[in-house]
């Protein structure tokens, strides 16, 4: 019998990924080792969003490349850096956003990748025990604070380590434009899943007695732009299908979004049903916020968290920053500090500006110094008052 590996690194949208196509070899008679020696197929699933992971996924490949079996990389990285993946591995790629033209790649199985449902549990953290793959991926500030919803909620993008958990990929794509970010390159534009389409995967949920529910997207306000739907009208279909369920998690959702259906996410805060959600503010000074291409009415944002968590006391908010930004001054990366220590957040993961190719921040002038980057980093961890954890 032939044997497929697969090795994962990035979000959660990556990892549901991961756990389709290792569906996909089962359902083509492959059985999956966890010796890549052994492997008659290799999967590499690739991030390229800090340069600490970047830097890990090419290790990978240098290892991999190794094996004797068939080795496809997919993910983000093709897309964000094809330059620097190019000087060691030039075969087989996927992009993220073309993920239905694996077939291409495995023309002797029978069972088609359209035809695997999406995955909704990630059943195992492959290859590495979860604990040596968090030690690897970040470098953690000992004044990080850790909770055990910090296990549930961040460290795995909001599902995985929790097997209650009933995962729930609402879209794909991002409607953003972001001056630093070259992922939309990888994943595209927003591509939205019908209600009807989620509400039998929250069927096949309950089914297996899976109520808690956590939302995954790249940009989860966006849900339903390209349908003619909305976010809000989702989280209601979801709520009125069994009163068991409950949000646990909506993942990246935008302030801008969180804003405009305000009155409507209040209300479902109301409900208690929600537990927790993640809106990346990536810095407290309109300038920069500008810069990046980001919703820059601060003050109306600010306002909405008040009215949300007025609304709902025990809902988590937990949100993102991005430190050291091309042109960022002292008094702007006090801002930042500011403005997060003072809009209610329960946690924050703190970016250190990692400068992607071809991305317009790149131009921008002048540069923060790496030293200087690192330590206003530093300084933030340890200044605000809530959990919180350094990425670079």
């Amino acid at each position: 019998m032939k044997k497929f590996y697969i090795e994962t690194y990035g979000c959660s949208r990556r990892y549901l990924d991961a756990e389709r196509i290792s569906n996909y070899f089962h359902a083509n008679g492959i059985k999956k080792t966890m010796k890549p020696e052994e492997a008659d197929y290799l999967m590499l699933v690739t991030c390229g969003l800090t340069k600490r992971t970047e830097d890990e996924v090419i290790g990978s490949i240098a290892r991999l490349k190794r094996s004797k079996g068939k080795m496809l990389v997919y993910g983000c990285l093709p897309a964000m850096n094809l330059d620097r993946l190019k000087t060691i591995y030039d075969r087989d790629m996927l992009i993220t956003r073309d993920i239905d033209r694996i077939d291409e790649f495995f023309t002797g199985f029978s069972k088609k990748f359209k035809d695997i449902d999406d995955a909704n549990e990630v059943k195992s953290i492959l290859p590495y025990s979860f604990l040596k793959r968090v030690s690897i991926r970040f470098f953690i500030h000992p004044l990080c604070k850790f909770t055990k919803l910090n296990l549930k909620e961040g460290l795995s993008g909001g599902f995985g380590l929790n097997r209650k958990t009933w995962a729930l990929r609402i879209s794909e794509g991002c409607s953003g434009s972001c001056s630093y970010c070259n992922i939309r390159k990888a994943i595209g534009s927003i591509r939205s899943k019908t209600v009807p389409e989620l509400l039998r995967e929250v069927d096949k949920g309950l089914a297996k007695r899976k109520f808690d529910i956590h939302i995954v997207s790249s940009d989860s306000g966006a849900y339903g732009l390209d349908i003619g739907s909305n976010l809000p009208e989702l989280l209601n279909a979801i709520l009125k299908k069994d009163d068991r369920i409950k949000i646990g998690f909506i993942q990246d959702l935008h302030p801008y979004y969180v804003h405009k259906y305000r009155k409507q996410l209040v209300e479902l805060f109301k409900t208690r049903r929600i537990g927790s959600i993640l809106t990346a503010v990536q810095s407290g000074n309109p300038r920069i916020l500008r810069l990046m291409r980001r919703w820059d009415d601060i003050d109306n944002f600010r306002e909405t968290l008040r009215q949300i968590k007025d609304s709902s006391p025990d809902l988590r908010v937990m949100t993102q920053v991005i430190v050291g930004f091309p042109s960022e001054t002292e008094e702007e990366f006090l801002d930042t500090l500011s403005y997060v220590n003072n809009c209610g957040f329960d946690e924050v993961d703190i970016f250190a500006y990692h400068e992607s190719l071809r991305t317009d921040s790149s131009a921008i002038m002048p540069k923060v110094a790496p030293a200087v980057i690192i330590e206003r980093t530093k300084r933030m961890g340890s200044a605000l008052n809530m959990s919180r954890r350094i990425l670079l």
